[in-house]
């Protein structure tokens, strides 16, 4: 439905990871929709599932070229980009950032936070911490999301 890789493509790509060598740098973005449990409580699951599909575009769009998207859960995705220079990962960051400010005109707009961290993996533990990693910096994000729409 999101033309993204899924679930079993990211464990099966971690459960048989093998370090590149010389060894490379990987970063991995993780991306959740806000309040998509109300909209789905609230307007239908219906109006949820065009908000992920209109949100996994924003994604596409703005990460293709810089690395490989998956959906790992109902509204989370992660972006793994591989041997990609910081600026690239940034500039990608920027995109998505500026492709969830100019939505088309919609009566279901969607916002997100992303957390991001860069790491060097060796197995596959390295991958589960930079996804808690990123998780912790996500969090973080969406409270200083809605403390500033509190203001």
């Amino acid at each position: 439905a999101t033309d993204v890789q899924n679930k079993t493509a990211w464990y099966t790509l971690i459960d048989n990871f093998a370090p590149a060598s010389p060894p490379q740098e990987y970063a991995l973005v993780l991306f959740d929709m806000n309040n998509l449990k109300k909209t789905n409580d609230t307007l239908g699951h219906l109006v949820g599932d065009q908000m992920i599909k209109a949100f996994a575009s924003g994604v596409k769009r703005s990460f293709s070229r810089t690395g490989t998207i998956y959906r790992i859960g109902g509204d989370e995705f992660v972006a793994l980009c591989q041997g990609k220079a910081r600026e690239e990962v940034n500039s990608a960051l920027h995109a998505f950032d500026q492709a969830v400010k100019n939505q088309p005109a919609s009566n279901h707009p969607f916002s997100a936070a992303y957390g991001i961290t860069w790491f060097t993996p060796k197995d596959r533990k390295d991958f589960e911490a930079a996804v808690t990693k990123a998780d912790e910096e996500m969090y973080q994000r969406k409270v200083a999301m809605k403390a500033a729409r509190s203001d």
